[in-house]
């Protein structure tokens, strides 16, 4: 029963704070976005990884909120270096980093593209990849994934998570 009160919530327009919006790097093409009502958002803080035969992250955080979320495609030749600190730059410094990790320490790309963000082209080359969390306020997150395909191409995923009140659970560990 709380999980629906909550959807209710969710759903009438409770959320009405505006999400961090960041610019787009130069050349980039919104490839998707989408503006989701989420009850269970599992805010990944770690490398997923398979445990227990499920392929999940050992930390993260179960949100509920509302989640705006856009890709962005940018034309071969671009470094995912450059990219990711781009967009990093853009984040406020008031922003605390709950997590990050850089090429193969951030795990499998195939986890976070069909797993994670279920999102299919953003599934890359391992070493060329780059993922981090930032809590820009009480209740809102901001996730920042770069990753560079075989083709070259790099993508950008970039989620931001209004929740309806701030976590007070901490980070789950299974």
């Amino acid at each position: 029963m709380p999980n629906f009160l909550l959807f209710l919530l969710l759903l009438s327009g409770v959320l009405h704070a505006e999400p961090l919006r960041l610019q787009a790097f130069n050349q980039a093409k919104l490839f998707n976005q989408e503006q989701l009502s989420m009850v269970h958002y599992r805010l990944a803080l770690s490398p997923y990884s398979k445990r227990e035969n499920r392929v999940q992250p050992e930390k993260f955080l179960l949100l509920a909120g509302q989640l705006y979320r856009e890709t962005h495609e940018l034309p071969a030749g671009f470094d995912e270096q450059d990219v990711f600190d781009s967009y990093r730059e853009q984040i406020p410094t008031s922003a605390t980093l709950l997590f990050s990790c850089e090429r193969r320490n951030c795990g499998e790309s195939n986890d976070w593209a069909n797993v994670h963000f279920r999102i299919k082209q953003l599934y890359g080359l391992n070493q060329y990849q780059f993922y981090s969390v930032y809590q820009i306020a009480d209740n809102q997150y901001l996730t920042l994934y770069v990753v560079r395909r075989g083709n070259r191409r790099v993508y950008v995923q970039i989620e931001t998570l209004v929740a309806v009140l701030p976590s007070l659970n901490q980070p789950s560990q299974k």
